[in-house]
């Protein structure tokens, strides 16, 4: 004969996420992995793990049955739009049991500012005649647009050889020409810059 008493018997489990890269380019895909672990005391089934990320328009959900105290690595692949923007894009994981209690997690997923490297990789000695090409670069993780405002090759006496513009466009990833320069035929034996 004693007093009825209740006990909560929590059912938990933990989500941790990561990206297979620190930062990604638009129209590349985004690997996410999303480890998930029943700590409770039992199996979890039916339940369902939601990731949403709004500015990528991304939303998979997947139904999964976990035991208790085991992990369960699960695989998303997000295509990222070319129309995202750079910056810090929120992601949204939850795990939602069949009674209704969820679990949320929250990260980041970041696209990079596009970012323009000017560069030659042809010979250093240079004959008048001779043709160089000056490639442009986006490391970067979105497209943009360029100006070359004074785009000039000089020899070692500071005399400007070449000078004019260049621009364009170019996407996130790429690597084009920016100019093709012609060593003019008056130019003497030395070096350009």
């Amino acid at each position: 004969t004693g007093q009825p008493s209740t006990k909560a018997i929590a059912n938990t489990a933990t989500l941790a996420l990561s990206f297979d890269k620190p930062s990604y380019r638009i129209r590349e895909a985004a690997n996410l992995t999303v480890d998930l672990t029943n700590t409770g005391k039992f199996n979890l089934e039916n339940a369902t793990v939601t990731v949403f990320i709004p500015d990528a328009g991304f939303t998979d959900i997947k139904t999964v049955t976990i035991g208790q105290g085991q992990a369960l690595p699960l695989q998303f692949v997000v295509p990222l739009p070319d129309t995202m923007a750079a910056g810090q894009h929120d992601m949204n994981v939850s795990l939602t049991l069949p009674s209704g209690s969820s679990i949320v997690q929250t990260a980041k997923l970041t696209v990079p500012e596009s970012a323009l490297n000017i560069g030659y990789s042809g010979l250093t000695n240079l004959t008048a005649g001779e043709t160089i090409s000056i490639d442009v670069t986006n490391t970067g993780g979105v497209d943009t647009g360029y100006t070359s405002v004074n785009l000039a090759m000089t020899d070692d006496n500071g005399v400007v050889i070449h000078q004019g513009n260049a621009a364009g466009s170019i996407l996130a990833g790429e690597k084009k020409t920016l100019a093709n320069i012609q060593v003019p035929s008056q130019a003497i034996k030395g070096s350009v810059a």
